[in-house]
């Protein structure tokens, strides 16, 4: 299936503290650029953490999909298997994309300043190796 940047996905994502697959919503940001099977997603959870930076806040609507305020939390983004996928809730509005598109352009640039790799210049760019989430 084909997806665009700020839908909101139900898959098969593994939980941050003990890893176990459940369905959770992911915000999807693109296809990896040599294996289209691959997806670039960032959790979402009704969890706020106190003092992250690096979460983007989502409202309930009709149009994503969400039913409670939850948060896009961007530094757990990474690629999954497009197989984990069960199907497209909705979409980001053009003002909460954006949002989360500047977000996620700090992100990355903060994550170049700790990494010693050289990478250009598409922010996504610091999730290019990262293995993907299978079944």
């Amino acid at each position: 299936m084909r997806y665009r940047q700020g839908d909101i996905l139900r898959a098969a994502y593994p939980g941050p503290i003990d890893g176990t697959p459940k369905m959770r919503p992911v915000l999807f940001w693109r296809t990896h650029p040599a294996d289209t099977g691959r997806l670039l997603v960032s959790y979402i959870t009704r969890t706020k953490s106190n003092d992250n930076q690096w979460e983007q806040v989502l409202y309930p609507g009709a149009r994503s999909g969400i039913t409670d305020e939850c948060v896009v939390k961007l530094d757990e983004t990474r690629y999954i298997s497009e197989s984990i996928v069960f199907k497209r809730l909705g979409a980001l509005d053009s003002a909460e994309l954006q949002a989360a598109r500047d977000l996620m352009t700090n992100y990355a640039r903060f994550k170049k300043e700790q990494s010693a790799e050289d990478f250009n210049e598409d922010p996504f760019d610091v999730f290019r190796d990262s293995q993907p989430i299978k079944k």
